[in-house]
């Protein structure tokens, strides 16, 4: 007869949740796009948003996690 061990469950992942990981995920993605979106901008379009050049790429150099 063989014996089985129940273990607790591994404390590093309780409070884990897959959907905030995702949301999380989404997000970065989304942030990242923006930056390409406004990397892309024209002079025109930074000057009726109020945004200088040098403010949009320093922006648009940040990395997705930042």
């Amino acid at each position: 007869m063989h014996t089985v061990a129940i273990t607790a469950p591994n404390t590093a992942l309780r409070g884990f949740s897959f959907n905030a990981l995702l949301s999380r995920v989404l997000e970065l993605a989304e942030v990242a796009r923006q930056r390409r979106a406004l990397a892309a901008l024209d002079a025109r379009a930074l000057e009726d948003l109020g945004i200088s050049r040098a403010a949009a790429e320093a922006e648009a150099a940040k990395p997705f996690w930042a």
